[in-house]
């Protein structure tokens, strides 16, 4: 049987308020290998774990109601902070703030799990992306971060900056030509990604391909890694690992390790 990583996407989001530390230590907990999360800027440029560009959806008042719908981009962290990320999820879960990316990093680097930033950083500001990098140099997190691209020239920001970073691209993928991907993942190690056909990823355009043995044949064969995502059933799982060979699979929590 296929071993494959199991990646958390968002941490245990099935369970716990997702993009938040109680997600991100449950994934250790339940002995997840990767976890999977979402960065944000704040308007006084503090770097925050955060999937929606408003706060409504995950947000709360203290009295429990959802947040304004306001951007993230529009409040400082001091206001941001000021709202509550775990209700939403459930009382148990009320205090939860949202997170600085730097505590989240020194949280991975203490339990020694990696983590896959998400593409949303490639629209970041020059000046947001210096300070995204500089808070990863400061931790020093080697091999325990990892850069996701749709577009792979952007791994040329990376790639000399961060010789241990792993890769993640995401992006349409040429099936006959891999070259210019792999000319801009040089020596790193690199996974592409596919979707599953499930529900979970309809909203993606009918133009990227869906996980099957043929194209994951292709990737491997290019010397790269294959990643499936988002799963939730068992012979989801055992499709992608057995029939597809995938090293890596992404879910929200419903799959346990």
């Amino acid at each position: 049987m296929k071993t494959s990583r199991l990646e958390a996407h968002r941490g245990v989001g099935t369970e716990f308020p997702e993009n938040t530390l109680p997600a991100f230590e449950a994934a250790v907990n339940q002995g997840y290998d990767v976890i999977e999360l979402d960065l944000k800027f704040t308007a006084d440029n503090r770097c925050v774990v955060l999937h929606d560009g408003s706060i409504k959806r995950t947000g709360r008042t203290a009295d429990g109601e959802p947040a304004p719908d306001t951007r993230i981009t529009a409040l400082t962290y001091a206001e941001a902070v000021g709202y509550d990320y775990g209700l939403w999820k459930g009382e148990e879960f009320r205090g939860t703030k949202i997170p600085l990316f730097s505590e989240v990093l020194a949280f991975a680097k203490e339990k020694k799990i990696p983590l896959k930033i998400d593409n949303c950083y490639e629209r970041f500001t020059a000046g947001q992306k210096e300070i995204l990098y500089s808070l990863i140099e400061k931790a020093a997190m080697g091999s325990l971060v990892g850069f996701t691209c749709a577009n792979a020239a952007s791994f040329d920001e990376v790639a000399d900056r961060f010789p241990e970073a792993e890769f993640h691209y995401d992006g349409k993928i040429n099936e006959n030509d891999f070259s210019d991907l792999l000319s801009h993942v040089k020596n790193h190690r690199c996974t592409v990604w596919v979707p599953m056909d499930n529900g979970s990823t309809k909203w993606v355009h009918e133009s990227i391909r869906r996980c099957c043995p043929e194209l994951c044949e292709l990737i491997h064969q290019n010397g790269l890694e294959v990643g499936v995502w988002i799963l939730r059933e068992q012979d989801e799982l055992d499709y992608a690992k057995n029939v597809c060979g995938a090293d890596i699979v992404e879910t929200d929590g419903t799959l346990k390790p």
